[in-house]
């Protein structure tokens, strides 16, 4: 088994890395999180003392923060200040505590199922949901294939984006990791070793339906297809590149009737105004020109229905025993109005003294779909006072508000710490300051400064 124990990422950060005591860490936060690098370990799992055994295993992470400032990110505040996992002024523990419990049953010596349930306070209240469910075949010692309900390897901590325990940060950089997505389908996984370097290759096809709350929108995924290849050299070296393409369908929030209409009607009313309209005349006129407007806004490029969108990712990491050092890049690119053609990435690096880990992490996202707000912000005169050319204006500048949420810019600088109790419980504290930068020229929302504190205990068993 070695060449499946040295291709699996140096992802758990200890003073002792080539102990025992890492190994066995790094093999149980592996194990939770259903690594593509550990479902070897899983079918022959030490715990399981008979074949017929179910192994139970579990992560806990209690997470709590608090902006210095309230986060204000909306279409019309004069003062906003940016968002991040989202905290608000209050401290608070909901937005990122979450638990895990993953059941594997080997059902021979090549097959075996697992199941992980997993619930957080962001979405639904700690409701307890199915997370992952699939089958693992192991036709060979270096072929591996998992059918059914699993995680989608997007990123370099795809496999156990959810672990905290498995990274040095309170969770990976937000900019950087938007999405926990899951897939249904089938995914091929083949290990070697080359001259030395342990390499990895993994071939994915499904479809998934997620709900992402850094998005404020649900996507539907179908027809997707992807490869990601990994090769690394002992505990020091680690490059990970991954291209996957899919057609999904996004269903926005804010573009609900529900909470599209009333802004509508209230920005139309608005602009009457301050265009310097008479009350008598507005009270008239806004009804035609706000159903105009909502018309145009629920039948245009808002909406987006079998959207064809690639994501791209590149990852370096070094480890020694004292430092660490690793840089992701994550694209995804898309020809919409709302979410096209983002790319960030991040660099972070650390210092061990004894049991705790000190680290800085710089990341910068941007979204290059400047051009398609430009013709929208020049539409700001109507050709007359027709119900169709006010509406069209009106529509043209609610797009543009409504970009300036959807659209990121965003920068983020972490000073943190991480403290390792045990060889399975880390106690970690995290300083971030976020800034938004406007989008296009005129966006507003979110764009400033705010500062997150933050403090978790992420625990495994």
């Amino acid at each position: 088994m070695r060449e499946f124990e040295t291709a699996m990422p140096a992802c758990v950060h200890t003073p002792t890395a080539k102990s025992a005591a890492l190994k066995r860490s790094r093999a149980v936060a592996a194990l939770l999180s259903c690594s593509v690098f550990a479902s070897a370990a899983l079918i022959s799992a030490p715990c399981l003392a008979e074949e017929s055994d179910v192994a139970w295993n579990g992560f806990l992470n209690i997470v709590g923060g608090k902006f210095n400032h309230e986060p204000i990110v909306d279409f019309e505040s004069p003062h906003q200040r940016p968002s991040y996992a989202g905290y608000e002024k209050d401290f608070a523990f909901n937005p990122q505590t979450s638990a895990g419990l993953q059941a594997t049953k080997p059902l021979d010596e090549r097959f075996s199922i697992t199941l992980q349930l997993y619930a957080e306070g962001d979405v639904d209240h700690y409701k307890a949901d199915m997370k992952w469910l699939y089958l693992t075949w192991q036709p060979n010692y270096h072929t591996r294939i998992r059918i059914g309900k699993l995680s989608t390897p997007l990123y370099y901590f795809s496999d156990y984006i959810n672990v905290g325990y498995a990274y040095h940060w309170v969770s990976p950089p937000e900019p950087t990791y938007p999405f926990d997505s899951t897939m249904t389908g089938i995914n091929v996984i083949y290990q070697d070793t080359w001259r030395g370097f342990d390499w990895t290759s993994e071939f994915t096809v499904g479809s998934g339906d997620d709900y992402f709350p850094t998005l404020g929108a649900r996507a539907s995924s179908r027809n997707g297809y992807g490869l990601s290849f990994t090769l690394s050299h002992g505990e020091w070296f680690t490059l990970r590149a991954m291209g996957l393409r899919a057609k999904e369908d996004l269903t926005v929030d804010v573009l609900d009737p529900d909470h599209l209409g009333p802004y509508v009607e209230k920005i139309t009313r608005r602009t009457l105004v301050e265009r310097g309209i008479p009350q008598e005349l507005i009270t008239s006129l806004a009804p035609a020109y706000a159903s105009s407007a909502m018309t145009r806004l629920q039948d245009d490029r808002l909406y987006e229905t079998g959207v064809p969108i690639t994501y791209g990712n590149l990852a370096l990491r070094l480890e020694s025993q004292r430092l660490l050092f690793m840089a992701e890049l994550v694209a995804y690119r898309t020809d919409t109005f709302l979410y096209g053609n983002y790319v960030s990435g991040y660099v972070t690096g650390g210092i061990r003294f004894g049991n705790t880990l000190y680290h800085l992490t710089a990341v910068k996202g941007r979204n290059g779909s400047e051009r398609e707000v430009r013709a929208d912000i020049a539409n700001n005169t109507p050709v007359d006072t027709s119900p169709d050319a006010v509406g069209d204006v009106l529509a043209s500048q609610i797009r543009v508000r409504i970009a300036g949420i959807a659209m990121r810019r965003p920068e983020a600088l972490s000073l943190g710490l991480r403290h390792d109790v045990s060889e399975n419980i880390a106690l970690k504290f995290e300083l971030t300051r976020v800034r938004e930068r406007p989008s296009f020229d005129g966006d507003f929302s979110g764009v400033g400064y705010n500062t997150l504190a933050r403090a978790a205990l992420n625990l495994t068993f």
